[in-house]
């Protein structure tokens, strides 16, 4: 499930910012968020500031011979608990919440 957030969260960060690669961002979001869980469905549901704030900062920050962050970076969705669901009416109103976001009609039951 973890790569499905990722990738809608490549998906939006791509359609808001053209010049990222998708398939390095997508790299990177994996081993940062293998070093300091994410809060992936919260941070893919966040406004555009946040969002990116996350996006570029890992981007830019990420070390890729020791996989650490650099510059003493966090990312504002680090840590804290586990995105879980739990029943099929929020599965529902979650993937309602990441159509309206992504402003994409093609987001998959798969991320759920």
């Amino acid at each position: 499930m973890e790569k499905s957030f990722i990738r809608e969260i490549v998906r939006r960060a791509v359609n808001l910012d053209p010049k990222l690669l998708d398939i390095d961002l997508f790299f990177d979001i994996e081993v940062v968020n293998e070093k300091y869980p994410l809060r992936l469905m919260a941070w893919l549901v966040s406004d555009d500031f946040n969002f990116m704030h996350d996006v570029y900062g890992i981007h830019k920050n990420l070390n890729r011979d020791t996989f650490e962050l650099d510059n003493c970076f966090l990312p504002r969705f680090a840590g804290g608990e586990l995105d879980i669901l739990s029943c099929e009416d929020t599965k529902e109103i979650c993937l309602a919440a990441v159509k309206h976001i992504c402003d994409a009609k093609e987001v998959s039951d798969e991320i759920l």
